[in-house]
């Protein structure tokens, strides 16, 4: 049964698109009866987590990541596209280092190029 879970797991990783939204990173997913999914992946030295609770009425999905980046928008514009919400709240943490190695506005970049 536990393989079951593991194959089931790695296939809604793989059909959501979750595998994009870090390429190349090692995967753990875990998909839940009757439904849930989490998924922890480590990358060098960043990680990215995600869990998903999909109820009637009050459906809750999270994705956070210590990656790196110039700008942020192409990843932002991949996990919304990815978790499809009528709304979301996005919060962004940078220790005094990080907030010194974003140059401007991390979350601005061309709408164009922010496409998987």
């Amino acid at each position: 049964e536990e393989e079951a879970v593991k194959r089931i797991s790695f296939e809604q990783t793989k059909k959501a698109g979750i595998d994009a939204l870090c390429p190349g990173a090692l995967f753990d997913p875990r998909a839940f009866e009757p439904c849930g999914y989490s998924m922890n992946a480590i990358l060098y030295k960043s990680y990215y987590t995600m869990h998903i609770t999909p109820e009637e009425g009050s459906s809750y999905a999270s994705f956070e990541t210590n990656q790196k980046l110039a700008s942020y928008t192409s990843l932002i514009n991949n996990v919304v596209r990815a978790f499809r919400p009528r709304k979301f709240v996005m919060t962004l943490m940078a220790d005094e280092g990080g907030l010194k190695e974003i140059k401007g506005n991390p979350l601005m970049e061309d709408a164009e190029s922010s496409r998987i």
